[in-house]
């Protein structure tokens, strides 16, 4: 059965549309496949450029939301030193509590623990001197929703006995990789010897700096607090904010430290390393890490803000040359489907002298520019498609990733196409429609 269009086109019928349509494509055919092509390129363009860059937003995000998402939290020193007196202060280096400090630190354990060379060794962090914490506050801030680990560090400053010359420990737990990993020190920081394993004890590594400073190497020993260490490493860990002279198992730490300070520690640190779960929730976690250690004070890499953002406009950027790609296809089609329209006025003013409704031109028009819409569409879907399928990604990045087409992405360029096709050809098609029969057969 015919479709017919009586109540709107009169008497031309839908074969009537699509005969007219292919003589117009077989007769104009350089036009007909410039048309084509233009919404193939336009729809491959689109395609592929839109999922590369997905795929780009997507690797770049995922190592963007890793970057400066570490930090280190620890309390400064009690400040009500300051107003201490000499002999007061030489009271604390033997251990005797002064009044002032008992009545404002009730449970404060840091005047008990005092090393004992007081003017010489102490906690630090950061070149800071620091208070003592306790351990349950590493638990605490795991359990923060933006918080994807934490780990205790135990960091004091020793004085060497032999040749007075000062050096810092760093005690970290071997157990943990993640945390430790990017505050403290890591496997790959390793420039000879090995990295200390879980379980470990015994054993010490030396930050490059101290151990060219002293002249060691792998195999020497080292000794802190007279406990004798084998030297299995020599790491260089640049400027993690956990940096130290010399790292061992914090169970080691714990011993020496204990052998320098008036009273042992118990379940007692001074830092805290902590890794978060995002660049773009690093400030909510620091807050609540302050929350909870109040009076802290946090060291961390200043790159998580400029990573957090930049994650942000990557993501604008897509959508934004996406609507680009799309606006040019639509501009394309357009400027193409009018220089068409216009080749062919003469022929449309025949059409309506032998009985075209005006509604039977604008329909014309229509079909024909959807047709080579779609037909450009789905060869430019396809040929995208092909082309995203087969690069090579990790030849051409050395990323390790797979780059698959996005259906989302070939879908929303197939309309747009058909959109650009209708846009294209609905102005023109109304222009034709307005043409006096009369007129255009005095020009033919």
């Amino acid at each position: 059965m015919k479709l017919r269009f009586n109540d709107f086109f009169g008497e031309v019928m839908m074969s009537d549309i699509l005969d007219c349509a292919g003589r117009e494509f077989s007769r104009r055919k350089g036009r007909t496949l410039s048309n084509i092509f233009g919404y193939f390129l336009a729809v491959g363009l689109m395609v592929v450029l839109v999922n590369v860059l997905l795929f780009s937003k997507s690797v770049t995000g995922t190592i963007l939301s890793k970057t400066g998402i570490y930090f280190v939290t620890f309390m400064p020193s009690c400040r009500e030193g300051l107003s201490l007196t000499p002999a007061q202060l030489d009271g604390i280096s033997k251990g005797v509590v002064p009044i002032e400090c008992k009545e404002k630190c009730k449970e404060c354990t840091g005047c008990l623990k005092k090393p004992i060379d007081f003017r010489n060794e102490a906690f630090i962090a950061n070149t800071v001197i620091t208070r003592l914490l306790p351990l349950d506050l590493v638990d605490k801030i795991m359990k923060l929703s933006t918080v994807e680990d934490a780990s205790p560090y135990l960091q004091f400053r020793f004085k060497d006995p032999t040749d007075e010359h000062l050096f810092s420990v760093g005690g970290y737990d071997t157990k943990n990789e993640s945390a430790v990993g990017a505050t403290c020190c890591a496997p790959s920081d390793v420039l000879s010897g090995a990295f200390t394993q879980p379980g470990d004890r015994g054993v010490v590594m030396l930050e490059e700096s101290y151990a060219r400073s002293r002249r060691l190497i792998v195999g020497n020993t080292v000794t802190v607090a007279g406990v004798i260490f084998p030297v299995i490493g020599i790491i260089n860990t640049g400027v993690r904010p956990a940096k130290a002279d010399i790292y061992m198992p914090i169970e080691d730490a714990e011993n020496v430290i204990n052998r320098r300070i008036r009273a042992p520690l118990f379940h007692e640190i001074n830092a805290i390393l902590v890794k978060t779960k995002s660049s773009l929730v690093q400030e909510q976690a620091m807050e609540s890490v302050k929350q909870i250690v109040q009076g802290g004070v946090i060291s961390t890499y200043a790159c998580y803000q400029p990573a957090a953002k930049v994650l942000g406009m990557n993501e604008n950027a897509v959508w934004i040359l996406a609507v680009l790609i799309g606006i040019g296809a639509v501009l394309f089609s357009s400027r193409s489907q009018l220089a068409s329209i216009i080749e062919r006025r003469n022929d449309i003013g025949i059409l309506k002298a032998i009985g075209w409704a005006n509604s039977n031109i604008v329909f014309q028009v229509l079909t024909e520019s959807l047709i080579q819409a779609c037909v450009g569409a789905i060869l430019g879907g396809i040929f995208g498609n092909l082309l995203v399928f087969l690069v090579p990604v990790k030849t051409f990045t050395g990323i390790d990733a797979e780059l698959s087409p996005s259906f989302l992405v070939t879908f929303s360029a197939w309309i747009l196409s058909l959109l650009g096709g209708i846009i294209a050809g609905i102005s023109p098609a109304f222009r034709a429609a307005r043409q006096k029969p009369a007129d255009t057969l005095r020009r033919v």
